[in-house]
């Protein structure tokens, strides 16, 4: 039995190809962070970054009668009971810092390095919906939902 095509099909289609075409980007988009920044990580060291982690921590709101205090990395870990953080900063899309602090569990021996994986959690969402959203200020991926749009008219 042969389906005629419907508007609503069409547009399921669409959807349909506009969310795998999501997936995709957001698999390659991690793909590329796992296999990238493993491989040139290596433990490189900017003496600035190094500097503001011995001693260069600030929090991110203070009383105005407040002095301004300085942390050190490993007073922040000790603080909020965390026994190792592997750290990667970019600039300009390139890596100019990556290193491991601490241990991978607590209570072991098992040294953080910069190429220690860690479980991200829902960080990925955040990468997924900035990758997404560059994808389209870059014209690469193409919406046809409006933002606001309840979801019975969003394809409308």
């Amino acid at each position: 039995m042969a389906y005629a095509s419907t508007p609503q099909a069409s547009l399921h289609s669409r959807t349909r190809s506009v969310q795998i075409g999501l997936l995709r980007a957001s698999l390659c988009a991690a793909l590329v962070l796992l296999l990238a920044v493993p491989a040139s990580a290596a433990d490189r060291e900017d003496a600035a970054i190094r500097t503001a982690l011995a001693s260069g921590l600030r929090p991110t709101v203070v009383p105005a009668d407040t002095a301004l205090p300085h942390w050190s990395l490993q007073q922040r870990m000790s603080q909020h009971n965390v026994p190792g953080v592997a750290i990667a900063v970019l600039r300009d899309g390139k890596l100019v810092h990556s290193a491991g602090y601490g241990t991978r569990e607590m209570g072991t021996q098992a040294a953080v390095n910069a190429d220690t994986l860690f479980s991200v959690g829902s960080v990925s969402k955040v990468v997924t919906a900035a990758t997404s959203l560059r994808l389209v200020a870059d014209g690469t991926l193409v919406t046809i939902f409006r933002v606001g749009a309840t979801r019975s008219k969003a394809c409308d």
